[in-house]
């Protein structure tokens, strides 16, 4: 977990910052772990955001998003990160329309972190 993961674009996908810090404080195997987990709770995270928001149950679509947004900044997942807090900004504005627009991108960006996390910290 030394270097980040880098996209085809050339943007870093996965930031090694975050879990390098998190290994300095509680080991390179609960760090593993931790990020095991974030990529394994993943398509849950995903699927609770994307029903709530085609619901238009705003408010656990909120919910859904700031959670989505916190546990991928723990794991270096900032272009997922700003996605997910961009959605619970349309979500608390009560936009709609806008926040199952949103969606699309999110989901993008939560592929290519799951492609990265596999290889950064295999399941």
């Amino acid at each position: 977990m030394t270097a980040g993961v880098f996209s085809p674009a050339g943007s870093t996908t996965i930031d090694p910052g975050p879990l390098l810090a998190l290994a300095a404080d509680v080991g390179p195997d609960a760090t593993r772990s931790f990020a095991q987990r974030y990529a394994t709770m993943l398509p849950q995270r995903i699927s609770r955001l994307q029903t709530a928001v085609l619901t238009g149950d705003l408010e656990d679509g909120f919910v859904a998003a700031l959670s989505l947004h916190t546990s991928s900044t723990m794991v270096g997942a900032h272009h997922l990160a700003a996605e997910a807090q961009r959605l619970a900004a349309l979500l608390r504005a009560g936009d709609a329309a806008a926040a199952r627009a949103a969606v699309a991108p999110l989901l993008g960006q939560a592929t290519a972190v799951t492609r990265a996390l596999d290889t950064v910290a295999p399941r």
